[in-house]
């Protein structure tokens, strides 16, 4: 992740810049409304891509905005890329009647396509994804044990 030079800071909230328009993030403090949005850093791979983190009453998701396109990619947790950036995995941190998701998601240059979801997979708490490839995911739990899950 680099620096935060495409980001504007506006009155409560930012502008990002992309190659197709300027996006706006504004915070909402109510109660009925709450949402705030953190930006989070630059990945700069084949495209940039700019990475938000959305929070917001009752939980939280990111967005993976690509520079290029300015296509807002809507994800579950933050992602782990694989060493040669053709993968990427996110694990949601689940609130009340939520269950714990992982999903797998391929990469080529602008283009991002979720390729598997996997629901209920441990009967721990996964508390990050530590590393992925095409054929497993790393993970560690709430207990900091490290185990792999097979993506079939």
């Amino acid at each position: 992740m680099v620096n935060k030079q495409f980001v504007k800071k506006i009155e409560n909230g930012f502008v990002i810049k992309t190659n197709k328009g300027t996006l706006k993030f504004v915070n909402n403090n109510s109660d009925e409304n709450y949402i705030q949005y953190e930006f989070e850093g630059t990945f700069q791979f084949y495209h940039n891509f700019d990475l938000i983190k959305v929070t917001e009453y009752n939980g939280e998701y990111y967005f993976l905005i690509s520079k290029e396109s300015g296509k807002k990619y809507k994800l579950n947790g933050f992602p782990i890329f694989s060493s040669d950036y053709k993968y990427f995995a996110t694990v949601n941190i689940p609130y009340t009647d939520e269950k714990q998701i992982i999903e797998i998601y391929s990469y080529d240059f602008d283009k991002i396509s979720l390729i598997k979801k996997l629901e209920n997979i441990s009967e721990h708490f996964i508390f990050r994804i530590v590393c992925i490839n095409i054929s497993f995911v790393f993970v560690e739990d709430n207990n900091k044990q490290i185990f792999k899950i097979k993506i079939d």
